[in-house]
């Protein structure tokens, strides 16, 4: 715990610790991958520990009020960050050092940019920033843990994280952007001649192929989509000499504790009864595992 005035701040190993309505109300930008619902339900349904997170958030209070927090994780490994720091982990050990444990804020298995570190509207931001990020050069302390990682965060909080001292690292992702496009023409407009004729084949193709193609939100989602969902995402990873991150567990607790966030597209052809399936790997138990992200 550190201590500042009136302020509070705790490392937690659980988000159950925490009020959810507290925690949501921090952010206001409605992501749903920083909602108390989604990051507890990856620790509740056993996503996090057997694939090396482990739940170290922090959490600011004034008194008894939740001013801040940042989503936070002790890890031994590099997998699901989607950084690819295997290089800077090689190089730090040949020098000597030991690169894990390390500290990660970030949402686990997803490189989604977004905000990580909440703060409560109309609080002193860069104050606020500034104690947790002396409350984690403690945790690194305490944990022996080489360096600290905040991945993906929006420009603006880049920003406040530069002014505390810390290094912007760069790297190169691809985005697709709408560029008011209103119609799907408009876009292939924007292409080549070649990769122009190329989508619009394949879209024939899969105009004729018979396949019908369902939407299926929230709550509407059963167990048994969640089920054929789930076989495919593990058929996925196996391909790919990787390991499954998210149970199905998971994914069926998402169509009860986030009802307006999942949608699910499925993909089905009726000569074979209107059933998705995945192939399945032929033992998935002696698949290993592999730096995938």
């Amino acid at each position: 715990m550190t201590n500042s005035g009136d302020l509070k701040i705790y490392a937690i190993d659980s988000l159950k610790d925490v009020d959810a309505n507290a925690w949501d109300a921090l952010d206001d930008s409605g992501d749903p991958f920083l909602s108390h619902a989604f990051l507890s339900g990856l620790e509740i349904h056993d996503c996090l520990e057997p694939q090396g997170w482990y739940p170290l958030h922090l959490v600011a209070k004034d008194g008894d009020e939740l001013v801040a927090a940042l989503p936070l994780y002790l890890k031994d490994n590099s997998y699901g960050e989607f950084v690819f720091d295997w290089a800077w982990a090689d190089a730090y050990e040949r020098a000597g050092g030991k690169y894990y444990p390390k500290l990660v804020s970030a949402i686990p298995f997803t490189p989604a940019t977004g905000n990580r570190l909440l703060i409560k509207a109309g609080a002193d931001t860069p104050q606020l920033v500034h104690h947790l990020m002396e409350a984690v050069k403690q945790l690194m302390e305490a944990n022996n843990a080489s360096s600290f990682h905040c991945l993906f965060p929006t420009s603006m909080q880049s920003a406040l994280l530069a002014a505390e001292s810390l290094s912007t690292r760069r790297a190169c992702q691809y985005h697709w952007r709408n560029r008011d496009y209103q119609h799907f023409d408009d876009y292939l407009g924007e292409l080549k001649s070649k990769r122009r004729k190329q989508i619009r084949k394949e879209r024939r193709e899969a105009q004729g192929s018979g396949l019908d193609i369902e939407q299926i939100a929230g709550k509407e989602i059963s167990e048994h989509h969640w089920h054929v969902f789930h076989e495919f995402y593990c058929s996925t990873f196996y391909r790919k000499w990787g390991e499954p991150r998210l149970t199905e567990a998971f994914f069926n607790y998402l169509s009860e504790a986030m009802p307006n966030a999942p949608l699910l597209v499925l993909r089905e052809h009726p000569e074979r009864g209107g059933e998705a399936r995945a192939a399945r790997p032929h033992d998935p138990c002696t698949v290993p595992m592999g730096p995938i992200g």
